[in-house]
């Protein structure tokens, strides 16, 4: 997996769960994706900083551009 690839799917994740669309309420799912987005906050360092949303934009924009 891509750093950009990475970024991508911890924010859909977190995304999808701020917002409670995630498929299924279903708890142990719910844990197997929050252990998925804690194993990606530390290989992501801007998480919660000011530039997080650049981060975020370039990713897309790179995983765009190489389909």
């Amino acid at each position: 997996m891509t750093y950009a690839e990475a970024v991508a799917v911890r924010e859909a994740i977190a995304f999808a769960n701020f917002c409670g669309d995630l498929p299924s309420r279903d708890p142990a799912k719910i844990d197997a994706l929050s252990s998925v987005l804690v194993s990606l906050d530390g290989p992501i360092p801007e998480i919660g900083s000011d530039g997080y949303e650049s981060v975020v934009d370039r990713a897309w924009a790179e995983i765009n551009s190489s389909e």
